[in-house]
């Protein structure tokens, strides 16, 4: 049984490459914010106790996610 709530949801069968925000039920708080992203182009790097991670989004999906305006 999964614990996702779905706050939006996008994937294209064709190019196989979708993105899933979503919220944990069990996170009572509301602390965190969870962003799935499936076939997309990503680096990542560690140094010492922290990492980084860069993650290539098509320009459609930042505007449907509200990271940037058309």
């Amino acid at each position: 049984m999964s614990t996702r709530q779905s706050v939006k949801y996008e994937f294209d069968a064709g190019r196989q490459i979708g993105f899933h925000l979503f919220t944990d039920c069990m996170d009572r708080n509301r602390e965190n914010i969870f962003l799935e992203l499936n076939g997309v182009i990503f680096e990542s790097s560690f140094d010492g106790d922290k990492g980084s991670v860069l993650v290539t989004i098509p320009w459609a999906w930042a505007v449907k996610l509200g990271l940037v305006t058309a």
